[in-house]
């Protein structure tokens, strides 16, 4: 709920004139990745649950802000599905994503997972 507030807060104060989020998508490539990963970050959520907890042996599962869980599944299954794009740019993009949306400390604990 809280990123989603924040989201909508930030538009409405840089776009008063409009009650929907501006389009993050630049073209219908874009349109395709994003609905191919989120298909298939959707199709293996268990596999990419266990991968993070395989990475994260000392941390309870609920001790991991939802939004960084979210993160990690999604960069997880981009670096395994998406092997045209470089680790380090999904690595990136991820970490800036975080800082944006998420807790304080998170895209140093993402970039910790990726280690």
């Amino acid at each position: 709920k809280y990123v989603c507030s924040k989201a909508f807060k930030k538009t409405k104060e840089s776009h008063p004139e409009s009650h929907f989020l501006p389009s993050l998508l630049k073209d219908d490539e874009d349109l395709k990745f994003a609905l191919q990963l989120l298909s298939r970050t959707l199709l293996k959520d268990v596999a990419l649950e266990k991968e993070i907890e395989g990475k994260t042996p000392n941390w309870d599962k609920d001790r991991i802000a939802e939004v960084d869980s979210i993160l990690l599944k999604m960069a997880i299954c981009e670096l395994l599905h998406f092997p045209s794009i470089p680790e380090r740019v999904t690595i990136n993009e991820y970490l800036e994503i975080a800082k944006e949306y998420s807790t304080p400390k998170s895209s140093i604990f993402i970039n910790g997972i990726f280690r």
